[in-house]
């Protein structure tokens, strides 16, 4: 192939690196650059000014990176071409949640990690800090698959502590690691979290609730709100879990124990429950702290006065 052709009106970004390929795949024969192309290709517009136009002429003629071999498996390698020469984009890890509960014996924990990826390449996920002291000891990742609500690749994060973890805060890092079709690696953005582990509850055949959830929990205007979730057992018979939604009560404690304010919750009909409790500065928690049927939960007080809510 030749080069000449190439007008000044290249777009530079895309087509020099275009330009310096078309000689080492001279040996493939020329090829003309077309508008439908371009669309199959999904480059279609960035490359219009270099890369489209019909057979002609003189310099109307302009060679572009696709290879004559139409039937030889030529547009794969070509689409990778084109990612790498604009430059293949980092997958972003999407935020989680920060504060994370999970309790010896009960259901594991899962952290769904989220990936968004221009060029939808083939991931990894990994915990950066594997290799501290007091990260978790155990834990897994399930194989990726795709998040029906926003058709995105996923990983989850799963983890079931062991007794000699319980009462303790570890700190986890994640982030995604791609290989490129090309052998490169790209590696994304990191997020944190927090997870808290709570010893075993005593076993009881009385129990009706799986999980006792505390989602957030906000301090504004001298009122905290508090949201969460309960999640009863399979097991549990209509007539359990209307007894326990009678006695579902929610006392709320700072880190050191104190109960600041109680009320009797009332989930809706997916487990979701949120209450708003009047409280001063002076009087939020700087730390929730949720309790039933020996089910545990905490989670930091957004925005309360770190000089003066009670500890």
């Amino acid at each position: 192939m030749t080069q000449k052709y190439f007008k000044q009106t290249c777009i530079k970004t895309a087509c020099a690196a275009i330009l310096t390929t078309v000689a080492s795949i001279s040996m493939m024969g020329d090829a003309l650059a077309q508008e439908e192309w371009a669309i199959q290709l999904k480059v279609f517009p960035k490359c219009t000014n270099c890369h489209t136009s019909q057979p002609g002429n003189g310099d109307t003629v302009k060679p572009a990176a696709k290879a004559a071999y139409d039937n030889g498996g030529v547009i794969p390698g070509l689409q990778n071409f084109l990612k790498n020469s604009a430059g293949n984009a980092k997958p972003v890890l999407l935020p989680i949640d920060n504060q994370w509960n999970v309790q010896v014996g009960e259901v594991p924990l899962t952290i769904p990690l989220i990936v968004k990826d221009k060029e939808a390449d083939s991931f990894i996920m990994q915990l950066t800090n594997a290799a501290s002291a007091t990260a978790p000891k155990g834990y897994s990742f399930s194989k990726p698959y795709t998040v029906a609500s926003s058709n995105l690749p996923a990983i989850d994060f799963k983890w079931k502590p062991v007794t000699a973890q319980k009462n303790k805060n570890y700190p986890v890092t994640f982030q995604a690691k791609e290989t490129t079709s090309t052998g490169t690696t790209q590696v994304s953005n990191t997020v944190k979290a927090n997870i808290f582990v709570w010893a075993a509850r005593p076993v009881s055949a009385k129990y009706v609730i799986e999980q006792f959830i505390v989602s957030s929990a906000k301090w504004s205007a001298n009122k905290l709100a508090v949201t969460g979730r309960v999640v009863f057992k399979k097991t549990a018979s209509t007539a359990a879990r209307a007894a326990a939604l009678k006695t579902l009560r929610l006392n709320i404690k700072s880190n050191l124990g104190i109960v600041v304010a109680s009320v009797l919750l009332k989930p809706n009909a997916t487990g979701a429950w949120a209450s708003t409790f009047a409280l001063t500065g002076t009087k939020v928690p700087c730390l929730v702290k949720a309790e039933y049927e020996k089910l545990n939960a905490a989670r930091v007080v957004n925005s309360a006065p770190t000089a003066t809510c009670v500890k």
